[in-house]
């Protein structure tokens, strides 16, 4: 494998896994884009509907979510009859260290933090809380990167409306998942790739959204753009609000957050 030339500084690319930044132009554009949905004219596509829950879910709409970042932004938005009417973020903790013996060296570097919001529904008040962390460890000799490694993941749980919490966790280096409901059933969730628009492959080599599938093929998150969700119709009232719940935090999830110094 041929070295590549690099600062050896850690960044994230555009829906979350730990990457290497080379020092490119297009690396660093790449996230960008993707987090700020529309840059100079150019707009991703958004994901497809799962083939699965086309004619089983409704598809409600992510609106009145502002696309700009930072302590005092208001992040409040809405998904459908669902309100996020408070967003708390915390400290981003990040732990790094490395060797170095003349022109060989290694380098790893450890992110973790977290963020809860409150979600309203017509029947209850749902809380919602996220941690999520991220790796990475890189060799180089004189400067050039010759191997490495990364991870990065996303443990999401939601509370209200009656005793327990449902549990999502998305390993975001692999695109999957599982989902912990309070009676302790699972569900597996799937990376997304397919656009509406036909095209395969993700955005960016990252996927466009996750399935919760399973025997009842529960729903599913978009999370290109402002976002958009799919819920089985036929699940209670009840359920409808903890997965909108689930996917509000996978949505309120900012790659940025975990990007090395």
């Amino acid at each position: 494998m041929a070295a590549t030339k690099s600062r050896m500084s850690l960044a994230a690319d555009a829906h979350g896994r730990m990457t290497r930044t080379v020092g490119s132009a297009g690396v660093l554009m790449g996230i960008v884009l993707a987090q700020a949905g529309v840059l100079a004219g150019c707009t991703p596509p958004r994901m497809a509907t799962p083939a699965d829950l086309a004619q089983v879910a409704d598809e409600i709409p992510v609106t009145d979510r502002s696309r700009a970042s930072g302590l005092f932004v208001n992040e409040a938005f809405t998904v459908g009859p669902y309100k996020v009417i408070r967003v708390h973020r915390g400290a981003i903790s990040t732990e790094s260290g490395g060797w170095h013996v003349g022109d060989i060296g290694s380098e790893k570097a450890s992110h973790k933090g977290f963020y809860d919001f409150d979600l309203k529904a017509a029947a209850a008040m749902y809380k919602g809380q996220c941690g999520m962390a991220a790796s990475e460890k890189a060799t180089g000799y004189s400067g050039f990167v010759l191997s490495g490694s990364a991870s990065g993941g996303l443990d999401c749980n939601c509370s209200g409306g009656g005793p327990g919490v449902t549990r999502l966790i998305v390993d975001l280096e692999r695109n999957d998942g599982v989902l912990i409901e309070r009676n302790g059933s699972t569900a597996p969730i799937v990376g997304v790739w397919s656009s509406e628009k036909g095209g395969g492959g993700g955005f960016l080599g990252r996927p466009f959204g996750y399935e919760i599938g399973g025997n009842l093929h529960l729903g599913a998150v978009d999370i290109m753009r402002t976002g958009r969700v799919w819920i089985n119709r036929a699940l209670d009232a009840g359920a409808r609000a903890e997965l909108a719940c689930m996917f509000v935090g996978v949505l309120l999830y900012r790659p940025s957050d975990m990007q090395g110094p």
